[in-house]
């Protein structure tokens, strides 16, 4: 290491340690001198022993007095020979941990005080964010000096990198290579990062098991740094999960080639995520270099692959994505196709494939605005799906286009014999020719999954009053619901009769606790419906979690939105919107409703008091009623 390096740690460390000891009171020469006789214990007694009037003297320093003293003793412990003698004895309440250079001063196990104040020894540091394995506690490490974490032990660390961080850790990783089993490197919140850098510390990662990159900025130089992080992935030999996030990137088919040849070499994952959307160079060939790396991998549990907006991805590529999906024993496959030029060819292939896996728990497809996908192909891949008859997890969006009531009659059909379905999420907006029949043909069906407790529909405007009342006779046969989340668009054709039918069929259901409503313009829906389904979700004990948004619902008024939001107030996670209505005030609403709940509830006053009512009255715009 040069001496000018050396140097600019130095004045780091002294700063970081002079700030500290700053107090509203003035510099605490103690506390400096107490920091310092802790750093250095473990470095050598014999430098504490011929120092030990010049820590006296900083009792009585102050923070310009104290500068120089410290700066020699530094000095001197920077100078001294490697096999000088260490002292064995450590501060009381203080666990000094070493990794090479670098010296960490933790709690000690025994202690309860879980704030401590961190010292690092000749300006070496952690950056970013650790946690412990045991406790899986978040420790928030920044690029200062003097940190305050929680108990840490050498092994095994996870850290959490972003922006500068990243940065500065490539440039001390060495002392940690034996002990870091995750990363997280991501550019979310401050800044770029180099890419290059952090692919040539991996090779010196050796018990990592979990490497996470999303980089959302990439630049044309990140090209070669996605081939060296390619290369660099052949020697995590003991790494189990690997996900990489690079959307809108300009790589160039090699950049997929080198990350494909990483990936087949590493034998024991478990977890694969490649999300690259909208890249321009993601054409067949690249996806078969990638697909390649899934073979051969009898641990691999889960894929995720994103290439939506993949404008050069064709059928080829999905056929031959399929063909590195054969013979694995995923149990979670998530692809997304979304917006890509594919056809009913490559959904064939893709729903014959997913169908030989039999050991598929759970599964995701999103094939929303593929505008070549027909009605036949779509029926084709539901009536495959049919064979995964363990499926515990459905999530499909469909393709926008011709599509009609037959294929939700296929879906239908196939969900029938999926007999441990749980969880379903199925957004239907794009299928111009669905109708009421065909929506509640699969609704029919999600009522006779018994196992069935999560039911997401995104369907747009086919919904009725006769599809409300379909669904609540489904979830009246599902006694282990908890999640209800539908979402209509244009809902013209859903009345008050429909809402309080499904409020009724909620009520009997004890054990939801979430409930997402969307009705837009919802022309039919007035104060009435808003009570009837009010008086549903009152009912429901273990109710934590409400969305409705009656946006454009023009009959609706402060009645009704009072109502609702006095019988959903004690939710933890509450959102109603009334936008576009004659609701006056959302907020003044929300406050009358809890003001409510604290009366029923006796919790501090027994009645909504006279100035709230008051001002709720007057964001309303009525005139609020004489005094006695």
């Amino acid at each position: 290491m040069s001496s000018n390096s050396i140097a600019s740690m130095q004045t780091t460390w002294i700063q970081g340690l002079l700030q500290v000891c700053e107090t509203e009171e003035g510099f605490d020469g103690a506390a400096c001198k107490a920091q310092l006789v802790r750093t250095l214990s473990k470095q050598s007694a014999r430098s504490l022993r011929r120092w030990a009037r010049s820590l006296d003297s900083l009792e009585t320093a102050d923070s310009e007095q104290a500068r120089p003293i410290v700066q020699s003793i530094i000095e001197s412990n920077y100078s001294q020979s490697d096999d000088e003698e260490e002292s064995t004895v450590e501060p009381a309440g203080v666990e000094v941990k070493s990794l090479g250079r670098q010296y960490r001063v933790s709690a000690n196990p025994t202690d309860t005080t879980r704030d401590v104040q961190v010292r690092v020894a000749q300006g070496y540091g952690v950056y970013g964010k650790l946690y412990s394995e045991e406790t899986c506690e978040e420790l928030d490490l920044d690029a200062t000096v003097t940190r305050k974490v929680m108990l840490l032990k050498p092994e095994p660390l996870r850290l959490d990198l972003s922006g500068v961080a990243c940065q500065q850790f490539c440039d001390r990783g060495n002392d940690f290579a034996s002990v870091i089993e995750e990363i997280r490197a991501t550019d979310e919140q401050t800044g770029a990062w180099t890419l290059s850098n952090l692919s040539s510390q991996l090779p010196r990662l050796f018990k990592m098991r979990s490497l996470i990159i999303s980089k959302s900025n990439c630049t044309e130089g990140d090209e070669g740094a996605l081939v060296s992080l390619g290369a660099a992935l052949a020697d995590l030999n003991a790494l189990r999960e690997l996900e990489v996030g690079l959307p809108d990137c300009c790589a160039k088919p090699t950049c997929a080639e080198s990350l494909g040849g990483g990936l087949q070499q590493l034998d024991q994952l478990e977890v694969v995520a490649l999300k690259f959307p909208r890249w321009k160079a993601m054409q067949d060939e690249a996806v078969r270099s990638l697909a390649q790396g899934f073979k051969g991998k009898p641990a691999l549990k889960k894929v995720i692959v994103d290439f939506e907006k993949c404008d050069m991805l064709t059928d080829g590529g999905v056929r031959h994505l399929c063909a590195g999906l054969r013979g694995t024993t995923l149990e979670s496959v998530r692809i997304n196709l979304a917006d890509c030029d594919i056809t009913d060819r490559a959904v064939g292939v893709l729903g014959a494939t997913l169908a030989r896996i039999k050991t598929l728990k759970n599964l995701d497809v999103d094939l929303e605005n593929c505008e070549n996908i027909t009605e036949n192909g779509m029926i084709q891949m539901c009536e495959d799906l049919a064979g995964l008859r363990g499926l515990e997890e459905m999530i499909l969006a469909a393709p926008e286009g011709e599509l009609g009531d037959e294929v939700l009659e296929a879906l239908a059909a196939a969900v029938r014999k999926m007999d441990k379905l749980s969880r379903v999420r199925l957004e239907l907006t794009g299928m111009n020719d669905l109708t009421a029949v065909g929506l509640a043909e699969l609704v029919t069906a999600l009522g006779e999954c018994k196992e069935m407790q999560d039911i997401e529909l995104v369907v747009g405007n086919m919904a009725t009053d006769d599809t409300l009342k379909t669904l609540a006779r489904a979830v009246r046969h599902l006694p282990k619901m908890v999640r209800l989340d539908l979402s209509c668009a244009q809902s013209g054709d859903i009345s008050d009769e429909g809402l309080t039918t499904l409020g009724d069929a909620l009520a009997q259901q004890q054990g939801v606790a979430e409930v997402h409503l969307t009705f837009f313009r919802g022309a039919c829906i007035s104060d009435e419906g808003l009570k009837g389904l009010a008086d549903g979700l009152t009912a429901l004990p273990e109710l934590r979690k409400v969305k409705v948004d009656c946006s454009s619902c023009v009959k609706v008024t402060d009645a009704g939105a009072r109502a609702l939001a006095t019988a959903v107030a004690r939710a933890g996670e509450l959102s109603l919107v009334f936008s576009g209505t004659q609701v006056s005030s959302e907020h003044a609403v929300v406050r009358t409703a809890e003001a409510a709940l604290a009366c029923a509830q006796g919790a501090k006053r027994q009645k909504i008091s006279e100035e709230e009512e008051e001002e709720f009255l007057r964001a309303i715009g009525e005139v609020p009623p004489p005094a006695a």
